[in-house]
Parts: C-alpha cells; sequence; structure tokens
C-alpha cells in the first residue's frame, strides 16, 4: 500500500530525498523484468539489460542512470513493495516534477 503524506503530516520517519543516489547505490543492482513496463510507461524507454536503456528518442543505448527522477524514485518504491522491506522509509517526491 502507498500513503501519500501532506508536509506537515509526515510522521516520524526516513525520507528518501535523494533518490536519485538511492536508486544509483541500492535499486539499480535489483532491477528485474519486472522494471521494464515501470521505465517504458514513464520515460518511454526500453530496458535492454539492468543497466542499459534505449533512448525513446533516438534509439541510442545508454546507462540506466539516465531515467528521469520520477522514473527511479517509481523503481525504488517499486523495489521496497516487491522485497517486502522493512524500512522505515519515505520517498519524498519534490523532485519529481516540473514547476
Amino acid at each position: 500500500m502507498i500513503t501519500v503524506y501532506k508536509k506537515k503530516s509526515i510522521p516520524d520517519k526516513d525520507v528518501v530525498t535523494a533518490n536519485d543516489l538511492f536508486f544509483n547505490k541500492i535499486t539499480s543492482s535489483k532491477l528485474d523484468e519486472r522494471a521494464k513496463e515501470i521505465i517504458e510507461s514513464i520515460d518511454g524507454a526500453k530496458m535492454v539489460d539492468k543497466y542499459t536503456i534505449k533512448s525513446r528518442f533516438d534509439g541510442k543505448e545508454l546507462n540506466i542512470d539516465k531515467l528521469s527522477t520520477g522514473c527511479k524514485t517509481a523503481l525504488n518504491i517499486m523495489l521496497t513493495l516487491m522485497l517486502h522491506v522493512t524500512y522505515n522509509l519515505l520517498y519524498g517526491i519534490r523532485n519529481c516534477v516540473q514547476e
């Protein structure tokens, strides 16, 4: 289950605000076939292998760290839910949207 909190109602938990770093250090090494659909639906890229995507713009192969912050955040959440991780974590999404 995913719960969304407003800034003033965030419980006393660790908040992951550096979603890109969390993805690069933890999530990227654990990606599997389930990540393909998320990557394609959010960034429009195709997952070639665990560490490579094919760009939707010119078809070039890129390192997976070129995914958008929003896509990385969704993959971080997917990993947490998939592994039934009992981390006491919240994911900040402020950096996932354009203002």
